[in-house]
């Protein structure tokens, strides 16, 4: 898993079993913190994504890659 961020862009990407590469999952174009976005893995299967946003900010959540379910949670600024 890598977690960028480059002026007012995130990416959280994943590499798959099977896969030789990355595949971004989540992408936020806003403003965010150290800390931001929160990832939390439920178990080897679920990844839960909790990220600030304003409206307007663009945003992209894949809800499955490989045999990972991920859930994006937004919470407003």
């Amino acid at each position: 898993m890598q977690v960028s961020s480059a002026a007012t862009t995130t990416e959280v990407s994943l590499k798959v079993s099977g896969c030789c590469r990355h595949i971004t999952v989540f992408r936020h174009h806003g403003p965010s913190t150290f800390t931001d976005p929160e990832l939390e893995w439920r178990d080897d299967h679920h990844l839960l994504i909790t990220y600030h946003a304003r409206p307007g900010d663009l945003q992209h959540c894949e809800k499955l890659v490989g045999q990972v379910t991920i859930v994006c949670t937004c919470i407003p600024w």
